[in-house]
């Protein structure tokens, strides 16, 4: 989306906090803000690990993957927003500002890739319960 652009919205079967994180990352991206986006999209993904019982410390997309929330094709997506979030919150050292930037590809990909995740960790288990009530099934 362009800059001005008005944010994507945000599924309502994603959590509250994480939703909200992921609407704020929205709104940096609309802004072109693409470091603020790409932190407050890594703060959404830690939202989401935290709310499905993550530790506190160590590797959440690892987590992710090892409690079987995401795939390990997804735990590729999630490692890519984890890794272009910490470049977005950290300032570069001397000598490395270009290969420290954050681009607007980067977060676009990040929100893709945040969509997808949320959608396969939240949205699609909240409509398969939907239908399982619906259809009277119990597994």
């Amino acid at each position: 989306q362009p800059p001005g652009h008005p944010p994507r919205p945000v599924h309502p079967d994603i959590p509250d906090g994480v939703r909200e994180s992921l609407a704020e990352a929205e709104a940096c991206f609309s802004a072109s803000a693409w470091n603020a986006s790409v932190v407050m999209a890594r703060r959404a993904l830690e939202g989401a690990a935290m709310l499905l019982g993550a530790p506190r410390r160590g590797n959440l997309v690892v987590w992710l993957h090892e409690q079987g929330h995401v795939t390990k094709v997804v735990l590729v997506y999630a490692d890519h927003v984890r890794w272009v979030g910490t470049l977005g919150a950290h300032f570069p050292d001397e000598g490395q500002k270009d290969e420290h930037v954050v681009l607007e590809d980067d977060a676009r990909a990040a929100f893709d890739f945040m969509h997808m995740i949320l959608e396969t960790i939240f949205v699609a288990k909240a409509r398969l319960d939907r239908l399982r009530i619906t259809k009277g099934a119990t597994q």
